[in-house]
């Protein structure tokens, strides 16, 4: 799906469940029930340990699929080439950081879509132009 088509989707389906879990066992359990419930978009937060085999896990289970997968709670553009690495759909953060939505190494062109989650000015410092 392309960045465009990713967002699109997270819109239609009017519900993200965000899954933060103590281990990987739970919020694998956690994100299957919710597909199981319908809801077709999933963000997986960097709190959860493990986070990334589950991303793995899932992108490659859903792949071709109408669910999006996503990684939450991305702070800096290592984890943000980590999550779109290991194949999520976007990665959301709690704050804006103009280098973690464009990190520079990905081997790929970014492919992820990423919408800032920022909820206050204070959560969207100025960035400068590019």
């Amino acid at each position: 799906m392309k960045k465009e088509q990713v967002l699109a989707k997270l819109r239609s389906c009017g519900l993200v469940a965000v899954v933060r879990a103590k281990d990987a066992d739970d919020a694998m359990r956690i994100a299957e029930a919710c597909i199981e419930g319908g809801c077709a978009g999933i963000e997986l937060t960097y709190t959860t340990p493990g986070v990334n085999a589950i991303i793995e896990k899932m992108a490659r289970e859903y792949d071709g699929t109408d669910f999006v997968i996503g990684a939450g709670t991305v702070m800096d553009p290592e984890t943000a080439r980590m999550a779109i690495l290991s194949g999520a759909q976007y990665v959301v953060s709690p704050y804006f950081n103009g280098d973690t939505v464009r990190p520079p190494d990905v081997a790929a062109p970014m492919t992820a879509a990423t919408p800032p989650a920022c909820a206050t000015a204070t959560a969207w410092p100025a960035c400068p132009a590019p």
